[in-house]
C-alpha cells in the first residue's frame, strides 16, 4: 500500500465500500488511510461501517 498515493488510496476505499467487497480488505485500507493521518470523505461511510471505522478513530461515532 506504501505505492499507492494518497488519492489513490482513498478512491480504493470508496469503490471497496460500493463494490462490497471483504470487510478484512475494507479494514486495511482504513487501516492504512489512519496510519498516513487521512480521513476518507463523510458520504462514503455507510450505516454499516461507522462503527468499525469509529474503531479506528476517523469519525466518532
Amino acid at each position: 500500500m506504501k505505492h499507492l498515493n494518497d488519492d489513490a488510496l482513498l478512491q480504493a476505499y470508496e469503490m471497496a465500500i460500493r463494490l462490497r467487497l471483504e470487510q478484512e480488505f475494507i479494514d486495511l485500507l482504513l487501516a492504512e488511510i489512519n496510519r498516513r493521518g487521512l480521513r476518507p470523505p463523510d458520504a462514503t461511510y455507510p450505516e454499516h461501517l461507522k462503527e468499525r471505522i469509529a474503531a479506528y478513530g476517523l469519525i466518532a461515532v
